[in-house]
């Protein structure tokens, strides 16, 4: 969202703002997989009883979503990688699962299902992961 006075250029690659302060920015560009071909997941086996466990999936493409799902096929958790919140910062490419439920309960110990699908319409990837 740009206010007013503010600029992006693509053609010069330049962007320009005021700032009450001094201060040094970077921008970079992350380049996403075409499709979820090489997604990955892990830790496999994890242990979520510490704070700062989590399972992460890696190399998304762009707009993904990941659901959990448990053995009897109830869907634990939809992780969208795309929203601005601290578990999924934006276009990384990568998502977490915290090993919480959708109403922010922990799950229980056992083997789930995910599910990473895409916008696209790139080949779904399953696998399983085991949370002890």
């Amino acid at each position: 969202l740009k206010k007013a006075g503010e600029t992006v250029s693509v053609t010069s690659k330049s962007v320009t703002c005021r700032a009450a302060h001094f201060s040094t920015f970077r921008l970079g560009v992350i380049k996403l997989p075409a499709d979820l071909s090489k997604s990955e997941c892990g830790p496999n086996p994890v242990k979520l009883s510490s704070a700062s466990t989590y399972v992460w999936f890696k190399k998304l493409s762009a707009d993904p979503t990941v659901k959990i799902f448990s053995l009897a096929g109830e869907l634990v958790r939809s992780i969208e990688p795309l929203g601005n919140n601290q578990m999924n910062p934006g276009y990384t490419g990568e998502a977490r699962w915290d090993g919480k439920n959708e109403s922010g309960e922990p799950a229980a110990r056992g083997i789930y299902i995910y599910v990473i699908s895409d916008k696209k319409g790139s080949s779904p990837q399953k696998g399983r992961i085991v949370v002890e």
